[in-house]
Parts: C-alpha cells; sequence; structure tokens
C-alpha cells in the first residue's frame, strides 16, 4: 500500500506518503472480531489466553478444504499412519489437489490437523492432534487454571507470578504426558511437552519453596 500512494504520487509529478493504515481484515478474520488490548493479559503474564477469547481451530483453517474421517481413521491418522487414497474416494473435496495438496481431517466437529495428499495417501502435516472433547491436550479447563490460580497466588490480583506459572504448567505437563501415553507417536505434541518443562525450569529457579511443592503432586 505504501508503494501504492507512492507511485500515484510519482504518476501525477508530486510526492505523496501514507499517513495513517488500518488493516480491517486477515484473511477470513474480520476487525470486527479483533479483541481489544485492555483484554488481554499484561505482556509479562504468560498464562494461556481465556477460552471465551479464543475462536474454534477450524476458524483458521476455513480456506483448507475439509476431509470427513471416520473415527477408526482418525484414530489411524493420530498414531502416525497413513491411509489410502482410495479408500476415501467420493470423500475427497475437489478442491483438494491429489499430487501434495492439502486438506483440513475432520472427525465430526472435530479438527483432527492438516493432512497431505500425496503418493496416493493421506499423511499428516503439521499435526495439531486435538482430543476428543475439541481441547487441546495441552491446555486445562478455566475452572482448573482459576483453582490452581487461588491456591497459589502470592498476592490477591496474582495471575502471573512464579509460583502460579509452575503450578499452571505443572497441570499441562501432567496432562500431555498422560496424552502422549496414548499417542506415542505424536511428535509435535512432545516437542510442546519439552518446550513447557524448560519454561517450567526456568520459573522453577525463582520461585518459593511452596511452588516446588506444587510440582510434586
Amino acid at each position: 500500500m505504501r508503494s501504492l500512494a507512492r507511485d500515484l504520487a510519482r504518476a501525477c509529478g508530486s510526492l505523496g506518503f501514507i499517513e495513517t493504515l488500518r488493516r480491517l481484515r486477515v484473511g477470513p478474520f474480520t476487525e470486527a472480531q479483533a479483541i481489544p488490548l485492555d483484554k488481554l493479559r499484561e505482556p509479562e503474564d504468560t498464562l494461556p489466553v481465556p477460552p471465551d477469547l479464543l475462536l474454534p481451530v477450524a476458524t483458521a483453517l476455513a480456506d483448507i478444504p475439509a476431509l470427513a474421517l471416520t473415527e477408526s481413521e482418525a484414530t489411524d491418522l493420530t498414531h502416525g499412519q497413513a491411509i489410502s487414497l482410495v479408500a476415501l474416494m467420493g470423500r475427497i473435496p475437489r478442491s483438494a489437489d491429489p499430487e501434495g495438496g492439502l486438506a483440513r481431517a475432520m472427525a465430526g466437529d472435530r479438527v483432527i490437523g492438516l493432512c497431505r495428499l500425496e503418493d496416493g495417501l493421506l499423511r499428516q502435516s503439521g499435526f495439531s492432534d486435538l482430543s476428543r472433547t475439541g481441547v487441546s491436550p495441552m491446555s486445562i479447563t478455566a475452572e482448573r487454571r482459576t483453582a490452581l490460580i487461588g491456591e497459589y497466588k502470592t498476592a490477591p490480583t496474582d495471575t502471573g507470578s512464579p509460583e502460579v506459572q509452575v503450578s499452571i504448567l505443572t497441570e499441562r505437563i501432567n496432562n500431555l504426558t498422560e496424552h502422549l501415553k496414548i499417542h506415542a507417536k505424536d511428535f509435535h505434541s512432545r516437542r510442546g511437552l519439552l518446550m513447557m518443562v524448560g519454561r517450567r525450569r526456568a520459573c522453577w529457579t525463582t520461585s518459593s519453596g511452596r511452588t516446588r511443592a506444587a510440582t510434586k503432586r
């Protein structure tokens, strides 16, 4: 846009620039769906965003063709197995390129993840293995998070102290550990687990003995 303003001005034999540039849309998301900054937590607060501020995963993937899978096929895919495109005949969207195209794997209303069609097979690609409830295995419920904050906060308004962060990270680590016992080949979630363990260790170095007790649960 800035280059366009410059070129228009140059065509008119003058100079020009954009004084104000305001983005009204990003893909399927409009300004009306934007969240005011005053509804978000402080930058230093690393707690998860409240669930009521999050849109469904499928919203961000709306421009990718959806491919309906059975529960059995979804389970196979989350275990790292490829599915023959022959078995999916009649369900493959016309807009999906069978030679390397992407598809949004769905089991009912639940997003399984992104898959690629290639070599006659459907394979996982950029997988985001979601639980049957539609909640990421790395997340915890809003009620549980509130309870942890209430138990480990160091002040009435505390929501992001090391004590609180370690307790929440410990809960998420425990949830993800159980998830990986079932989905051993979910390497994307395994990487997330290692990152959370590292974050917890960093918080732990500045936390009190009270927080260390939380991690022994």
